[in-house]
This record gives structure tokens, sequence and C-alpha cells, in this order.
């Protein structure tokens, strides 16, 4: 399924859907949604409820992974490539024997 639309956040997200972040059924249920699909729609293709509907277009459009059948949560505050580009630049810190501000941190 590709959105009728397509926007450069369309790239990304398919980007990190090769790096394994995300899945195609991930992408799938978001791109359904922007193509004017309805909750019911997509619940019936994939057996899931309303709920849980929105709960994996909001992970997906987050960059966090939803694997069906996941249970509720809460939600983390860094998604995926977040939390890699903060640990990049924590070692990058350590590799300079620099201390990390946190200023530096959330920038």
């Amino acid at each position: 399924m590709q959105p009728r639309t397509r926007i450069p956040e369309f790239a990304e997200l398919e980007n990190y859907k090769n790096l394994g972040l995300l899945t195609q059924m991930q992408l799938d249920l978001l791109y359904r949604r922007v193509n004017g699909e309805s909750y019911q729609q997509i619940r019936n293709v994939y057996s899931i409820s309303k709920t849980t509907v929105a709960r994996a277009i909001m992970r997906t459009a987050t960059c966090r992974s939803w694997p069906k059948g996941q249970s509720g949560g809460g939600m983390t505050l860094l998604s995926l490539p977040d939390e890699m580009q903060f640990k990049k630049l924590v070692q990058e810190m350590a590799d300079d024997l620099n201390c990390i501000t946190t200023s530096m941190a959330i920038a």
C-alpha cells in the first residue's frame, strides 16, 4: 500500500522500516488511514480494535515499533531513532573525554 499523497516524512518512515525500526504492517496501517480508509475498514483488514488502530498509527507516526498483539502501555519519551541519536552523542562526548551537558543532550 502506498499513500496517495507523498510528503517528505514518508520517506523517513520508509528508511526506518528498512532499518528494522518499523514494520511494513505499520506503514500499511498509516497509509490506509492517510488514503482515507475508515477505522472500521482498517479494523476489518487487520482484525484489530479501533483503539488498537489509533495506537498503531500514533506509534508509527512517532517512529515507535508496534507489533500486532502488543498490549497497551505508556509511550516512551524518545523514539528509537531519537535514542540512537542520543547514544551516538553520548559516545562522541565519551570519546573526547568531555562531559556532556544537559543542554547538549537535549539539543
